[in-house]
């Protein structure tokens, strides 16, 4: 009976060790919410086994260029994006391995960027990317060729020894970090666009032929290796290899030679869309398609999908599952993507702010901050001002010129809704009556988000501030300020101002903005200014073609 207790106390004991060891191994690596990363590996593992039929690889450049959700939207394709900031051409080899031990029945193309074989990564984008890998010979042989040593292998697989130091440093993601937005499939939003910050002659205008008489790049060596062994998998499983150079500024005729020259010897297809012809068929505009000349904005990764997706439909032979019983989690993926990232991508090409309200209210998660400077009452419509009161903004719908105006509103309930009218009558006498200060309010929206709100009228301070978890949010300008803040992502997912003091709506510039006014006739005169930049812009892209 004492020999029976005891076994018992040890099973006990061994029990709690090894749950308060997974515990500290569970948040002692950093959560990395940055280019989508924990939704990305997290969101992989969630997926039902022998379902991905093309899996994408490379660096932060693919990881904004392509969105698998719209291949399943557009075209049935059932696809992940596993690439991830700097992803080393060693890493991508591990995860083609990765997604082959969970797809080996459904995986049939492996599509990668060209970006990693022409540079070096640093040692911190090899841990982000093998770091959250399911422990496996895979992650293991990972470890291994990476590691220079059992020290160093050690802290790969126990990632406590590594981390066991930031206890200082945890923060809330780190204890909420179980929600996975795996609607995304490893694609990473970006709405921003050159032509946000930039005039239209302070946008480069590429070159999209190559010179014949270009040298060659000296390839990463390491790249080459590594990429010797993920074609020889492909190769050996009966996996088609793509692959592709995103437009990106940062790019140029001998490292585009050099990788043309490593694709023909392996017969591998190699797609670079900086170049003739490809650059043509995608027809990309660096002014609204592009980030930052790398990167791509959402208008650019929508173009590239589908541009892959009717080549892999008729190169690669993908077949369209959507209405296979199989693939049915993909339509309530498919639901929340919509609402969440094509419904956040439809904000910034919205310009009645009640139609913006309306929309915003729709996210998930998403906490809703308005403060009014100045006047926002001037031009507003009794139609907005009716779907004010449709949305359960009394106050807002019932605002007068000069007002004070602010709400906070919670996925749709409206926590705080406070308005200060601007008393001229007591201001012509020279008084400053309660009803002329700017109001102030502090507050925890929801339990989750700390914020401190401000709104001062024409003459009750004339400001507009928002801060977020101590971050200031808001542009400040005249009108009807607004801010939309995800509490999961712990970012702000958009922000507008509408100048409602002077117009009802506001100027939005998009591609399809500017052929809808061309194609009504409207002279270029007429056109709003934002509307003029990227007229100019595309003149100039095609005076180089011309000369071309």
């Amino acid at each position: 009976m004492k020999n029976t207790s005891y076994v018992v106390r040890i099973a006990v004991f061994i029990l709690l060790f090894l749950a308060v060891f997974y515990g500290l191994n569970l948040f002692a690596p950093p959560v990395w919410r940055d280019w989508n990363h924990y939704d990305t590996i997290n969101g992989f593992y969630e997926q039902p086994k022998d379902t991905i039929e093309t899996v994408f690889l490379g660096s932060s450049v693919m990881v904004n260029g392509i969105t698998p959700m719209e291949l399943y939207e557009n075209y049935g394709i059932c696809a992940y994006n596993l690439a991830t900031e700097q992803q080393p051409l060693m890493v991508s080899y591990y995860w083609l391995q990765e997604a082959y031990r969970f797809h080996s029945g459904s995986l049939k193309t492996a599509v990668i960027d060209a970006s990693m074989l022409v540079r070096d990564a640093d040692k911190t984008f090899y841990r982000k990317a093998i770091s959250p890998m399911k422990l496996s010979s895979v992650k293991y042989n990972a470890v291994k060729d990476y590691s220079t040593g059992f020290n160093e292998r050690l802290t790969y697989l126990v990632p406590f020894l590594e981390y066991h130091s930031r206890w200082s440093d945890l923060g809330k993601s780190d204890f909420t970090n179980g929600r996975v937005y795996g609607f995304t499939r490893g694609y990473n939003l970006q709405t921003d666009a050159l032509l946000d910050n930039n005039r239209y002659d302070e946008i480069k205008v590429p070159d999209y032929h190559i010179e014949d008489t270009a040298s060659r790049f000296e390839l990463n060596g390491e790249a080459l290796e590594y990429f010797e062994k993920l074609a020889g998998f492909c190769e050996n499983n009966n996996i088609k290899l793509v692959i592709i150079k995103s437009p990106r500024f940062l790019w140029g005729d001998a490292a585009h030679n050099s990788v043309k020259d490593l694709a023909d010897k392996h017969g591998v297809d190699f797609i670079d869309f900086n170049y003739v012809p490809y650059a043509q068929e995608l027809s990309f505009n660096y002014a609204t398609d592009s980030l930052d000349g790398d990167h791509m904005s959402y208008h650019g990764a929508s173009k590239l999908t589908n541009w892959l997706g009717a080549y892999l439909v008729e190169k690669c032979g993908a077949q369209d599952v959507r209405k296979d019983e199989k693939y049915a989690f993909m339509e309530e993926e498919l639901e929340k993507y919509r609402r969440n990232v094509e419904g956040v991508v439809s904000l910034k090409e919205t310009d009645n702010p009640a139609d913006y309200l309306e929309k915003a209210l729709r996210l998930d998660d998403c906490i809703v901050f308005i403060s009014v400077k100045g006047d926002a009452a001037a031009q507003l419509t009794k139609q907005q001002r009716d779907a004010f009161a449709g949305l359960g903004l009394a106050k807002l719908s019932q605002l007068t010129y000069g007002d004070s105006y602010l709400a906070v509103i919670d996925e749709g309930n409206i926590l705080e809704e406070q308005s200060q009218f601007w008393d001229e009558e007591a201001y012509e006498e020279g008084k400053t009556p309660e009803s002329m200060q700017r109001i102030l309010v502090s507050g925890t929206a929801g339990n989750k988000v700390k914020y401190t709100i401000t709104s001062g009228g024409a003459r009750s301070g004339n400001e507009a501030s928002c801060l977020i978890e101590g971050e200031e949010c808001l542009d400040d300008s005249r009108g009807m300020n607004i801010a939309i803040y995800n509490y999961v992502k712990e970012t702000v997912v958009d922000s507008a101002v509408f100048n409602t003091s002077l117009s009802s709506t506001r100027e939005v510039a998009s591609e399809a903005a500017l052929d809808a006014a061309l194609e009504q006739g409207t002279e270029f005169e007429a056109l709003p200014d934002a509307l003029k930049d990227l007229y100019l812009y595309e003149r100039r892209c095609e005076e180089e073609k011309v000369k071309k």
